[in-house]
């Protein structure tokens, strides 16, 4: 077996939802429509933090959204995919990172205001998701932080969601979160209906990845 691994990322922020194997290194790059067509299904846990078994939420990532990559194998790469990605997926040879364990990173504190320390589950100039992502008519606002004592970073850290009403009904949109700000307010590209519930898949910075049914708010 090679001892590269081929992943699949999403472009906008690096984040890897599959991973496989090669017998062989190709003498030629990997297409991604040799593994994805027309689109990447991906389960995931829900990311509440409620008693009992957490339930799966399914979503079908779109192959516009996606890239692929060789990489050096990993430990854990294989087995849990989706807890790494890129360092800079603009970078072709980017290397990875292990993203921070699931925990406080999706505290219930209010998303205006200082934002407690304590909060926050890694050490690290990036900026980790802070507190709940709110869906709204018109909008989404998702809220970040980074750990007192620590530089803000010195570049915008890139946002994806994918909002899912159904199947066959549902929104991508993607942001970036000025170096020096907390939130960001991402504008839909259809205004959802207030009081309906939906799947919501957010990538952000180095959080881990954060999928749950949400209702939509005024």
């Amino acid at each position: 077996m090679s001892s590269k691994v081929l992943v699949a990322y999403v472009k906008h922020t690096g984040h890897i939802l599959a991973a496989l194997t090669r017998v062989s290194d190709p003498s030629g790059s990997a297409h991604l429509d040799q593994i994805v067509t027309p689109e990447l299904r991906v389960r995931l846990l829900d990311s509440a933090t409620t008693v009992g078994p957490p339930g799966a939420i399914e979503f079908a990532i779109p192959q516009d959204e996606l890239g692929t990559i060789v990489v050096d194998k990993e430990n854990d790469l294989l087995k849990k995919p989706r807890t790494f990605k890129l360092a800079d997926p603009s970078q072709p040879s980017s290397t990875l990172e292990k993203l921070p364990a699931k925990g406080a990173d999706f505290a219930s504190i209010p998303t205006t205001g200082q934002i407690p320390e304590s909060i926050i589950t890694v050490t690290t100039p990036s900026p980790v998701t802070a507190a709940p992502p709110k869906l709204q008519q018109n909008q989404l606002v998702v809220t970040m932080a980074y750990r007192t004592g620590n530089p803000p970073p010195d570049k915008s850290t890139p946002v994806w969601a994918m909002i899912k009403r159904s199947a066959d009904s549902y929104q991508v949109v993607s942001s970036a979160i000025d170096p020096k700000a907390l939130t960001v307010t991402i504008p839909l590209l259809s205004p959802v209906t207030v009081g309906d519930s939906f799947d919501l898949l957010i990538l952000a910075g180095r959080s881990p990845i954060f999928a749950k049914s949400v209702v939509a708010v005024a």
